[in-house]
Order: C-alpha cells, then structure tokens, then sequence
C-alpha cells in the first residue's frame, strides 16, 4: 500500500480550537499510510506541541483573506506578502513529495492555489460561519469566499451540518465533495479533573451551583443575554447566596466594559465573576455545575461537548451546529437564540432539579463517548483523505434542497 505525504497548513501558530483538532491528527493518524508535515504561520505554542510529537513543522508567514480590522497599507502590500507564501508552499510541496494538502480553517488561502498550481488534491476544513461574524469580514463578499473555496478544493470538511448548510446556500449546488467531520475532545482530559483550585481563586464556595460561559467574549456570543436572564433568575428567587456565575474568557476591552456596565445597571453584581482568559479550561469544567451557551449562532460549539466530557449538563441555544450536540431534554437544554426568559425559565428548572442536572451531565459523557472521541475523528479524517486521493471523475453540479433544521442530528 502506498504511503502517502500529507501538508497540514494551520492559520495560526496559537492553541485554540482548529490547532487542538490538528494536534488530534498528529496523534491518531495512521502512519503506515501517511506522513504528516505541518506549516505554521510563525513560531508559538503549537509549534511546540507538533515537535513533542516528533512531526516536522516548517514556518510560512501567511496573509489572512479574511480579516477583523481593516489597514489600508497592510491590504495594498498583502498580494506582495501572499504571492511570497505561494512559493514557498510550492517549494515545500516538491522537496517533500506531497502528495495532499489539508488547511485547516478557511481564513488563509495561499495553500489551496500552491495545491492547484502543483496539481495536488487540496481538502479544507471549513469551521467557520461567515455570515453576520465580525472577526471574518472579506472585500469580495461572503458568497464569493465560499465559491472559491469550492473551486479550489477537492474535498471540503464542515464541522457540522449547519456548516455544511450555509455552504451550499452559497453555492447553490452539490457535487460529492462536502463531508460533515464532528469536532472531538479527548475525554481523558477531563476525567478526574478537580475544579477546587478554581473555585478558591475566585472565592466561590464548594456548596454554590456555579453556572458559566465559556469562551471569546464578543457580541454574537450572547452574554447580554445571558445578564438579562440572570436579572430574571435573581428576581425570581430572591437573590440567592448558594448561585454564581462565572464568564470564562477574553474579548475586546470596550465591549467587556460595556458589560460590565449592564451587571452593574441590572444590580447583579452579587452573582456574577469575569475570569479573564483562564488557561486550564478542564479544571473550568470540573468547577462548574452547569454550562450555558447562549451564541446567536455556532458553527459547532466545542465548548459544549468538552463540559459534556466533564459531566456537565448544557444549555445552549438552538441555532448553528449546537442542536447537533445537545439533545433536548436528555444531554442538556435547547432554547431560542436571543431569549433571554427562555434561558432564564432553563436555568431555573436544572437550579431546583439538581438530580436532572446531575443525570443530564451523566448522558451527556455518554454521548461524547459514542460519537465525539479523537480516534473518531482522525478516522472521518483519514476516509476524506482517500477519497480526495483517488484520481478524479467529472460530476455534473445538481441543484440540492437544504437539510431542514430538524434534519441536523447525529443519528
């Protein structure tokens, strides 16, 4: 059987999501059959993590297609700086034989057009949803993004269904080139995790139900959601002493500040602790009694199956990939996005049932265990991997009807 040199290209060289899924591939991929090389954008973090794993990084800087901030010097001289990279990837691509390229996210584009120069199959793991996200602005618009990244590709990854579904609300079409990968977590990392040390940091005590948010703390989020929610729950049952809430991560100062503003307008200062960024987010979980979600829209929603992995019960909202996650009524709670009295009355019914809570975390670490292991996922990985790697056939474009929302779950 042949063995096959796979260019793995990570938009960033930090540890977040995206990377801690590329780090999964290192670790399960069959070497027998394929031989991993990675290129990061600049030394950090994850370039450490590859070289523990013994696997060769290689550094190409890399402009971003996609952006937050808008420079007009750093735009003008940005085809400069990308045609650079495309060259170098196209150098790395004939001194190591490979053989597939894999990009991990959607915001770097010089690796699909080295593939396609070099007449190699490219797969793209598309992780993001464009529309209405503010980190992931483009001047050719979003429609266009996604048409380009369907031509230059020959084989697409979604993390979900709902991805999956606005690709094609953007393509209008379906040839059998988009697969639907789950994200993962490794569950060992949150098993016999004691959240002790992170409760005492923040003065919370053993006997206080602590519900949280975890993650970047931007406006799609829905925290102001959640304050209100909080509002209604403090209103309802008389100010409770044995209930905190915790907002586990970073943003931008000026809407963190705003928030905190609202806490103070709606007089819940009592209840409520910013962490700031926290690193060891298995201990977040352990601490924790309850996970609340409460974004406009997800894509998939990592945070949801790492407290799934903790025993957490969730609340999340019904939109994006989360409805995919959770199942109503047994993992967790789903509610309507936006709603704060929804979330509120959810809230409400897992802070009086603590044994419905308790059994929803137990189901919960089931359901991560059946369909969101690591192995899993290399193994979904590896399938598209082979199929991308068999010479290619024409297809014919075929107009498709989307999933209904009802259709986006795991079977």
């Amino acid at each position: 059987m042949k063995k096959y040199n796979i260019l793995l290209v990570s938009h960033s060289s930090e540890l977040l999501g995206a990377q801690q899924s590329l780090l999964y591939i290192l670790q399960y991929i069959n070497t027998d059959r394929f031989t991993p090389l990675v290129i990061c954008p600049r030394k950090g973090p994850l370039v450490q993590e590859i070289e523990k794993l013994g696997f060769r990084v290689e550094v190409v800087p890399m402009q971003r297609w996609l952006f937050s901030g808008f420079n007009l010097l750093k735009e003008l001289v940005k085809p400069v700086f990308q045609l650079y990279s495309i060259f170098k990837i196209l150098f790395l691509i004939k001194k190591y034989d490979i053989d597939l390229i894999h990009i991990n996210t959607i915001v770097n584009f010089e690796a699909a057009v080295a593939a396609r120069i070099a007449k190699k199959p490219c797969v793209w793991h598309i992780r993001e949803i464009l529309k209405d996200n503010p980190g992931l602005r483009t001047f050719i618009g979003v429609s266009n993004i996604y048409k380009t990244v369907y031509a230059l590709s020959d084989k697409i990854i979604c993390i979900s269904k709902a991805v999956k579904c606005k690709f094609l609300e953007n393509i209008k079409y379906d040839i059998p080139k988009i697969e639907v990968v789950y994200n993962a977590v490794d569950i060992g990392k949150f098993t016999g995790v004691c959240g002790d040390t992170f409760r005492g940091e923040f003065g919370i005590r053993q006997d206080t139900f602590l519900a949280g948010v975890v993650g970047n703390i931007e406006e799609r989020k829905g925290h102001t959601d959640l304050l209100y929610a909080i509002k209604s729950i403090a209103q309802k049952n008389g100010r409770l002493k044995d209930l905190k809430f915790v907002i586990v991560g970073d943003g931008d100062p000026e809407y963190i500040a705003k928030l905190k503003q609202t806490v103070k307008e709606l007089d819940i200062n009592d209840y409520i602790i910013f962490t700031g960024f926290y690193k060891g987010i298995p201990a977040v979980m352990a601490a924790l009694d309850l996970l609340i979600l409460p974004s406009w829209e997800e894509p998939f929603g990592r945070v949801v199956i790492e407290a799934m992995a903790a025993g957490k019960p969730v609340i999340g909202t019904n939109a994006g990939g989360v409805p995919e996650i959770i199942e109503d009524g047994k993992t967790g709670i789903l509610i309507p996005s936006r709603d704060p009295r929804a979330m509120s009355e959810a809230m409400d019914k897992l802070l009086k049932d603590r044994k419905l809570a308790q059994w929803m975390g137990e189901e919960g670490r089931k359901r991560v265990m059946k369909y969101f292991t690591p192995q899993a996922y290399v193994r979904e990985v590896e399938k598209v991997y082979s199929e991308a790697l068999v010479p290619k056939r024409k297809f014919s474009h075929q107009n498709v009807s989307l999933p209904t929302h009802q259709s986006r779950k795991i079977e």
